[in-house]
This record gives structure tokens, C-alpha cells and sequence, in this order.
């Protein structure tokens, strides 16, 4: 009888968040994004797929979510200790960041992302790995909504640490 409750219990379990999607991310250490940018969006971390609509950027040991004009994305820190499933909600009381965080190996962290024309998007994510010049990241890609292709996308940033716009007449960012 204890082994069939044991096996009902495991069977009824929710079933972990499958994070199969591994992103590998260097510092940023140009005035261009190269390997230190990353879409959830358009789950890319290479330009000619994301053209510059990025929502995560690693630079000087930190993980920037606002980077770009229009985006209002935010971040939090959910901790180690989270069993991450299909069903699972961030807690009411987690503590926002509209810019950047210093992440933690090992850690769980919820993303709402929020493109310029009101699209909305919340990943999680696990921090595998973490140093100075290196970020790797897992996250499940295939529980994300597909997202539409914008153009041919923005440039890259300036010296300043703005984007740069590109004058394109169907960019959605215009000048």
C-alpha cells in the first residue's frame, strides 16, 4: 500500500520545466554586441537572427535587461531553491530590477519582457555557469511563444551605450 501511495505521489508530481536550451554569452567588450547579447524573443544570440531585438546583454559581470529604446523588461532573482514546473508561478512578493543583476551560479531567474509595441513575454531561466568574461544560461525554449520577425531590425550601440537607429523606413524605431 506505501509503494502504490509512493508511486501515485510521483506519477501526480508536477513534472520539472525541461531547460534544454543552453546559451552561452561573453562580456561585452566593443561598442557592438557580438557574443554578449541574447533573444528570448527570437531565441538567438547571433545578429543576422535577432537583428539587434536582444533582451539580455552580459557586460562587466552583470545581466542588463533594458538596453534599448522602447523595451521595458525586468528581471528577478527566484534563488537556487526553486523546482521550476509547466504551472510554475513567481511569488507576488519578488523584488523587480529594471536594469541589471549580478548573477548567481546556480540561480533561477524570472524575465518579463516587454517589446515597444506592448508584446509581453516571461521566460526562466537558470544561471549554469558564471564568470567575469563568461555567462552560460539554460532555459526551456520550446515552452516560449514563437514571436513575429519585425524587419530588418536596429543597429547596433553606439559609443555613447545607446542604440544607434538605423534609417530604414519599415524599423519600427524611427527617428
Amino acid at each position: 500500500m506505501v509503494l502504490m501511495l509512493m508511486i501515485l505521489a510521483i506519477f501526480n508530481a508536477p513534472a520539472e520545466e525541461k531547460m534544454s536550451t543552453v546559451v552561452r554569452l561573453a562580456t561585452r567588450t566593443e561598442q557592438r554586441y557580438g557574443e554578449s547579447a541574447y533573444s528570448f524573443r527570437y531565441r538567438a544570440n547571433n545578429r543576422s537572427k535577432h537583428k539587434n531585438y536582444v533582451d539580455l546583454v552580459y557586460e562587466s559581470g552583470m545581466m542588463r535587461v533594458n538596453h534599448h529604446a522602447g523595451v521595458k523588461n525586468q528581471i528577478t532573482d527566484l534563488g537556487p531553491d526553486v523546482e521550476v514546473t509547466k504551472s510554475y508561478v513567481v511569488p507576488e512578493d519578488a523584488e523587480w530590477a529594471d536594469d541589471m543583476v549580478a548573477p548567481a551560479k546556480g540561480h533561477y531567474y524570472a524575465m518579463k519582457i516587454t517589446a515597444f509595441d506592448g508584446k509581453e513575454m516571461k521566460v526562466i531561466f537558470k544561471v549554469d555557469d558564471v564568470t567575469r568574461e563568461r555567462l552560460t544560461i539554460r532555459w526551456n525554449a520550446n515552452s516560449a511563444p514563437k514571436w513575429p520577425a519585425l524587419g530588418p531590425g536596429v543597429g547596433d550601440a553606439g559609443e555613447s551605450g545607446m542604440i544607434q537607429l538605423e534609417e530604414r523606413s519599415n524599423s519600427p524605431y524611427k527617428r
